[in-house]
């Protein structure tokens, strides 16, 4: 079993992340959710297709996918134009005069393997998810990023 112990270092707003299926990958949806207090991972030793509750292999081969909404930025504003479409590409938060560095967000969860054995090993991870990046900006609806923790943790057993 995998488990992530979820705390958001930012709280502007109300942030969550939550798990997503990797065939979701870089679609925009589960806006409903709130945070969980963690995440568990059901270890696999077989490839699958159904990716709807949080499944990694056992040779920790396949990602892990998550997802970050911010919700109730900006209360109590009006769209002034009746009948206007709203679009999410950003306008939205420009109009509303919505200050986007405020919307910089640090994640910091404890990430613990547990083997078949019962042994358990631990490591701390910790990113920023930024309002902007070299390619894009939340003004364009999305911000994308994936990190690679490749060589960056150091296990510790418990």
């Amino acid at each position: 079993m995998i488990i992530l112990v979820l705390p958001l270092l930012h709280r502007f707003g109300s942030p969550s992340l939550n798990y997503k299926s990797p065939l979701d990958f870089g679609k925009v949806s589960n806006f409903g959710l709130s945070q969980p207090d963690e995440i568990s991972f059901n270890v696999v030793s077989e490839e699958i297709t159904n990716y709807d509750n949080p499944v990694i292999y056992n040779n920790l081969s396949s990602p892990i996918t998550l997802t970050y909404t911010n919700k109730n930025i900006k209360s109590n504003y009006q769209v002034s134009k009746s009948g206007a479409v709203l679009v999410y590409d950003g306008s939205l938060l420009k109009s509303a005069n919505v200050d986007l560095t405020k919307l910089n967000c640090g994640i910091s969860f404890r990430l613990t393997i547990v083997t078949t054995d019962d042994e358990k090993y631990q490591t701390s991870v910790f990113f920023n998810i930024p309002y902007k990046s070299e390619n894009s900006s939340l003004l364009d609806g999305y911000l994308l990023s994936t990190i690679s923790m490749e060589n960056k943790c150091i296990f510790y057993q418990l």
